[in-house]
């Protein structure tokens, strides 16, 4: 609450002052040369606070309240309202002073405890006893009403700048909690993210059928040869940004990125009917828009892209770097796909093939090894013409 700090420094030397012009002006010098002192006292206060040095402005400044309230009433009478200003003073400290920091807490316990014991004290010594300095009776109306006049303005002002910082930190903490919102959302599929802000923990869900995609760029390897390591990552985040767009196009949920290799899957974290077309649509586009990229920049890229559909485990586990992922055969085998499957071609499996119906038109790529899933029927999307 720094600057609430600078701002109750800054109010206390303008108040003092408005009170050494006004004693001043009825002619009472001497009430108007310690409010001058004391007008220098909260200056040299905010001195203190700009150099850093809050703890000792702090206590330079609460002790000439104690002091100036206490020297005035003793001086001039309990009439003229100086012990108004006590009411300041246990106000101020649950402003300024975070209950959080051990010493801010027992400082402001002390200033609280403080202002009332002189509350009760003064008036007990005084009630007895005649002022040392009297005003005169319309001089001492006006310090009164002054006084009341300044306390309200202290009080109304800090009330208003206390409210004034709550918003603006409501305000900051709220466009923290929607950046966050906004990365979250970023990393983990909505309803994952909703899940695991109700319920921390591992989150798992077994669907019976998803068609997953790997895509690989082929000719990266030697290109990130010749080129610097700016420019390919720049390259990497154009392609991959369309990739992104190709998938929000078609309903396909991004699962993660592995150096040139990209993964998506639909069906899932919602499973949802025609998943094996939309992954399909999703593989020729990305295709066409390697080939678009290849040309516009003039360099040898293409691209494997390999689909299988089948059941998987979906989730995020861990307890930090959440990422949602896949487990299961289903995602070996989509793997299995690409890396067996030739460039600028989608490589479908049989699975997929009868998932897709007549919805596309597919070339028999025949029976082939695949490495660790033996001999497999495949099949490649005919290109868009």
């Amino acid at each position: 609450m720094f600057p609430l700090r600078v701002a109750c420094y800054a109010l206390g030397a303008i108040l003092h002052l408005a009170l050494a012009a006004v004693y001043f002006g009825m002619g009472v010098a001497w009430a108007g040369a310690m409010n001058l002192v004391s007008t220098g006292a909260f200056l040299i206060g905010l001195v203190f606070l700009r150099a850093g040095r809050a703890k000792i402005a702090t206590a330079f400044g609460w002790l000439e309240v104690l002091i100036h309230v206490s020297l005035f009433t003793v001086l001039t009478g309990l009439e003229t309202g100086y012990l108004l200003y006590i009411g300041v003073l246990l106000v101020v400290p649950f402003s300024v002073f975070r209950s959080s920091v051990g010493h801010e807490r027992w400082t402001r316990r002390l200033l609280v405890v403080a202002g009332v014991a002189l509350t009760i004290a003064l008036p007990l010594v005084l009630r007895s006893r005649p002022a040392l300095w009297p005003l005169e009776a319309w001089q001492a109306q006006v310090v009164s009403v002054l006084n009341l006049l300044n306390v309200v303005v202290a009080l109304v002002a800090i009330a208003y700048y206390t409210m004034w910082v709550t918003d603006r930190a409501e305000a900051n903490l709220a466009a923290e909690r929607d950046r966050s919102e906004t990365l979250l959302l970023n990393i983990l599929p909505p309803q994952i993210a909703e899940q695991l802000k109700a319920q921390p923990g591992t989150i798992a869900r077994h669907y019976e059928s998803v068609t997953v995609l790997f895509a690989d760029i082929c000719g990266f390897t030697l290109l990130s040869a010749r080129i610097s390591s700016q420019e390919l990552i720049e390259m990497l985040n154009e392609v991959f940004s369309e990739f992104d767009r190709l998938a929000a196009r078609h309903g396909l949920e991004k699962i993660k990125t592995i150096g040139d290799a990209y993964m998506a899957a639909c069906g899932l974290p919602e499973p949802s009917e025609g998943h094996a077309a939309a992954v399909a649509a999703m593989g020729l586009d990305m295709a066409a828009a390697i080939k678009a990229y290849a040309e516009r920049h003039q360099v040898e890229l293409d691209i494997r892209v390999g689909i299988h559909t089948g059941p998987v485990v979906a989730g995020v586990i861990g307890v930090n770097k959440f990422a949602y992922d896949l487990w299961g055969d289903t995602v070996n085998t989509a793997s299995r796909m690409e890396s067996h499957g030739a460039p600028g071609r989608v490589h479908l499996s049989k699975s997929t093939r009868d998932a897709l119906g007549e919805a596309f038109e597919l070339e028999a790529r025949g029976v082939i090894p695949v490495k660790g899933k033996g001999e497999m029927e495949t099949w490649f999307l005919a290109p868009r013409s």
